[in-house]
């Protein structure tokens, strides 16, 4: 009965560092997708102004 108690904390555990790792990944693909995305902005404006000129 001791053993189930410890492996249900650990399953607890473990699904709770899961889910903090998941979040932290989550907020840096964020991250990531708001940089790729101000780089493509910054491309598609010079692309846009060199086929003006």
């Amino acid at each position: 009965d001791h053993r189930l108690s410890l492996t249900r904390r650990a399953a607890v555990t473990s699904r709770v560092l899961l889910k903090r790792c998941l979040a932290q990944v989550v907020m840096e693909v964020l991250d990531y997708d708001q940089y790729a995305r101000k780089i493509a902005r910054s491309v598609y404006q010079r692309a846009m102004s060199h086929k003006k000129s």
